[in-house]
């Protein structure tokens, strides 16, 4: 197996609701003719978002695993004034702030939002993973 990620998949209650959320927040959704699943490009790699029920469906698994806090999804800015701007953009879409922007003793300053269906968000500026003009980051 290759050491990448192809697509990300984020289970919604209400895929309609998130899939806003996202635009909102200045993404464009790919033209896909579904209610049930949207995609956004990424770099290199795709976002999902998919009915709970059905991703359940998908994989196998029963119960609810909405909002489950298992996973953060990382969001590199290219300043530490940006940090506070995409928080701030993601509230005003509808997220929920969990954790205002601090310095963590590895010299980052991060802070973390929640989407619509609970899913984290950690938005962090660290001057060895600043993102490229591509918006990539490498290590």
């Amino acid at each position: 197996m290759e050491q990448r990620v192809s697509l990300i998949t984020l289970g919604a209650l209400d895929v309609q609701k998130s899939t806003e959320f996202y635009e909102k927040m200045g993404w464009e959704k790919k033209e896909f003719d579904s209610d049930s699943i949207s995609f956004f490009q990424l770099n290199g790699q795709l976002l999902g978002i998919y009915s709970f029920e059905l991703l359940l469906e998908d994989s196998g698994r029963t119960g609810n695993i909405a909002g489950s806090g298992g996973i953060s999804l990382g969001y590199n800015t290219r300043s530490e004034a940006e940090v506070a701007e995409i928080l701030t953009a993601a509230e005003k879409a509808g997220g929920t702030i969990t954790m205002k922007p601090s310095r963590k003793p590895w010299g980052s300053l991060t802070g973390y939002f929640a989407d619509p269906d609970g899913h984290s968000w950690e938005v962090s500026w660290m001057e060895v993973l600043a993102p490229n003009d591509k918006g990539d980051v490498s290590w």
